[in-house]
């Protein structure tokens, strides 16, 4: 889950921030035009989605999702994983991303573009780097 763990990291100070980024992934894969469930998503000015901006400049009625929403079966079934992924025992624990978690991921995906088997110069090294920060702050999804 790309986005929970973007939440995450982007709310390391807020308990209540990171619970409304979670939310705010549900509502959107379930929103659709005849239907939108934008509630959570952050504001205009630092938004990641697009139904916040139209809904700056006014122009809410000429907006489309681009894609369909999660049926309704499929959104009875993950709710309660929303709900576990969201409880405050859980991300409490998060806080202040005192964690190791974040070192050993970050030092996977390294290892991952500069394998430590094969010899790598400096300036792979720097580029496998480069790399692993850019997917580590922002994640990775495959299309």
């Amino acid at each position: 889950m790309k986005f929970y763990g973007l939440a995450i990291r982007r709310h390391p100070d807020s308990l209540e921030d990171t619970k409304k980024e979670i939310w705010a992934t549900y509502y959107h894969k379930c929103s659709s035009d005849e239907n939108p469930q934008h509630q959570f998503c952050p504001g205009v000015e630092d938004s990641w989605f697009k139904w916040r901006k139209a809904e700056a400049k006014n122009e809410l009625d000429q907006f489309h999702h681009d894609k369909p929403p999660l049926i309704p079966e499929e959104q009875v079934t993950i709710k309660p994983v929303f709900e576990d992924l969201s409880k405050d025992e859980l991300l409490i624990l998060c806080l202040e991303a005192e964690t190791q978690n974040n070192n050993e991921s970050l030092n996977s995906l390294n290892w991952t573009f500069a394998p430590k088997y094969l010899h790598s110069g400096p300036k792979i090294v720097e580029i496998a780097s480069y790399l692993s920060v850019i997917i580590f702050n922002e994640g990775f999804e495959l299309f």
